[in-house]
């Protein structure tokens, strides 16, 4: 009898070490399987997010041609007529891809002021002053400039090389106060030149108030574009525009990119550049500021004569 009880508990507890191992081994198993499809997520994050990413550069190459077959021939760049139709959306597997292009040659340079040219420092403040923003504000502005104008590098022999602003934004780094980059944002692009030179075609009213032109020439300008889609150099001479800065065309265009893809957008910015050549520009700079995006990464890609010189990433 004795015998019997002892075969019967070893009988359980062996069935109980069974069942044990058996409950281990399965918890194991559970949290290989969740493991390796936690690991599939990913990938196929990964995957998808790589995938978004090369058809957001080949939608900024697109862009890129589309900007330099527009302006190679032309005299005067039409922001209104051209531009606005010139934003397909592509269909792609299980997504879209949306581009737009917007002429910044309207915009005021902010790296003009890094050379402490005058015009451009009254330009600015003319600017500034349009938004209504106290022109103490800019003036303090401008020795912070030229102090980061003579921190260039450059090799022996070679002149010192201009440290660019990457983005408008970073004039917040040197005291612009938040509030009134803000009001400027609209008015103002970064692009590696001194120049501040402008196109009167794709200028607001307060950057061309900001230059000197009168409420009359204005008045002008608004109607030839809307009758004509640009403003001539003869029509200029014709209600005497005469200041050497306002032009006809733009070197400055912004493609903003959006790929949806699975569900899920993501977007790139990127400031398209017209050089006088091939040769590539650079631009050397800290970060974006959080004003401008989530990450950038700074490129000087040629496309014959269209550079791309700054991009933005974000979702």
């Amino acid at each position: 009898m004795t015998a019997n009880l002892s075969t019967g508990c070893n009988r359980g507890i062996s069935s109980l070490y069974v069942t044990l191992i058996f409950i281990v081994a399965s918890v194991i198993v559970a949290g290989m399987l969740e493991g390796q499809e936690l690991t599939l997520t990913r990938t196929s994050r990964f995957i998808r997010d790589e995938q978004a990413m090369e058809y957001a550069y080949g939608a900024e190459t697109y862009a890129r041609q589309i900007v330099f077959t527009e302006t190679q021939n032309r005299d005067e760049d039409d922001h209104l007529k051209s531009w606005k139709i010139l934003n397909p959306e592509f269909a792609i597997p299980e997504g879209t891809i949306d581009v737009t292009i917007e002429d910044m040659g309207g915009r005021f340079n902010v790296n003009s002021l890094l050379s402490g040219d005058q015009n451009a420092q009254n330009y600015f403040t003319q600017l500034c002053l349009g938004v209504g923003i106290d022109p103490t504000i800019p003036k303090a502005l401008f020795p912070r400039f030229s102090q980061k104008a003579q921190t260039g590098k450059s090799a022996p022999g070679l002149a010192t090389q201009p440290v660019w602003l990457v983005d408008a934004s970073e004039l917040v780094d040197y005291g612009l106060p938040v509030d009134a980059y803000r009001k400027l944002a609209p008015y103002l692009v970064a692009i590696p030149a001194k120049s501040y030179n402008i196109n009167i075609n794709a200028a607001s009213d307060v950057v061309l108030r900001a230059y000197g032109v009168s409420d009359y020439q204005i008045s002008t300008i608004l109607e030839t574009i809307a009758s004509k889609g640009t403003v001539s150099i003869d029509d200029m001479g014709a209600i005497q525009l005469s200041n050497g800065n306002l032009y006809t065309r733009s070197d400055a265009f912004r493609a903003t990119i959006t790929v949806r893809l699975d569900g899920q957008a993501l977007r790139l910015t990127s400031l398209l550049y017209r050089t006088a050549s091939n040769q590539a520009a650079t631009m050397n700079s800290a970060p974006l500021s959080s004003t401008a995006g989530n990450s950038a990464a700074i490129s000087a890609t040629a496309s014959k004569k269209i550079i791309t010189i700054a991009r933005v990433w974000g979702e």
